[in-house]
């Protein structure tokens, strides 16, 4: 029997205005995609993925960035229409990729930077960090003490760093911190710094709390919607303050969200069916 992972995509309101929004509501399952076998092309240059962690899409240069938890190599980049493999990095830095994030860099040309989320559960001395890197991955940054698994935040002590994004102005980096680690939070941090500016959060069922926070997006009102996997439900949050619950879905075991360009979450789902 063939297992399968969901996709659902849930229409959100348009939001003209950032207040009160109607109930999302799920538009459409994972019969709107088909498997594209053929894609990638060139995957038997690197072999079978292990534990893939991380996607994304840099749509200027029709790249498409994935990273794996266990594999070699742990970034690899391909283009997005042949299929073919255009380079891999990332084996001597990196040791449990768990999210992948591309952030433009350069208006000029093109080039983007590579956020990565490193849980770090296997190689001493990395890992429970946010490396930053470019394109051809060079390290350009590290955001937390690598191998310093803790419940910090000045400095700031990853525990299982999961997943990341940014506040509308890029002015905030928004994780979620405790993919089965020490901690079950949120944590804001200045952009620039990597300073904490605010935490919020603890393990728990009640809203507010978490169970493995394990994905996070921010919407056009810079609200923060939390895939709460254990707890199968994805959590809004308002100005660091509990605001709703997206209870529209019928699946559990929420994963990791992403919105469009159009304000739509396209919500992944771990379960198996």
């Amino acid at each position: 029997m063939t297992s399968m992972r969901t996709v659902v995509v849930i229409g959100v309101l348009a939001f003209s205005q950032c207040g009160a929004a109607r109930p999302a509501v799920e538009t459409s399952s994972r019969d709107s995609w088909a498997l594209d076998s053929s894609w990638p092309a060139d995957l038997n240059k690197i072999g079978a993925m292990n534990g893939t962690s991380g996607v994304d899409v840099d749509p200027v240069r029709g790249e498409v960035y994935m990273c794996q938890q266990r594999g070699s190599p742990r970034v690899s980049v391909w283009d997005s229409k042949t299929g073919k493999l255009l380079r891999t990095w990332g084996d001597d830095v990196l040791d449990t990729p768990h999210g992948l994030r591309l952030k433009p860099s350069s208006i000029t040309t093109g080039d983007v930077e590579v956020w990565i989320m490193d849980m770090g559960v296997g190689v001493p001395d990395t890992g429970n960090v946010i490396r930053v890197f470019s394109s051809d991955g060079k390290l350009l940054r590290t955001i937390g003490t690598p191998g310093s698994e803790g419940t910090g935040l000045d400095p700031v002590q990853f525990s299982h760093v999961a997943d990341m994004d940014w506040s509308t102005n890029e002015k905030v980096i928004v994780a979620v911190d405790g993919d089965g680690g020490l901690n079950n939070r949120v944590v804001a941090m200045d952009a620039v710094t990597s300073k904490v500016v605010k935490s919020w959060g603890k393990l728990g069922t009640a809203n507010g709390a978490f169970d493995i926070p394990h994905g996070i997006a921010i919407d056009v009102c810079d609200r923060v919607w939390v895939a709460d996997r254990k707890n199968n439900r994805t959590q809004v949050l308002a100005s660091g303050q509990y605001y709703r619950l997206c209870q529209c879905l019928s699946s559990n075991r929420r994963f990791s969200g992403h919105f469009d360009q159009e304000q739509c979450i396209v919500v992944y789902d771990g379960a198996v069916d």
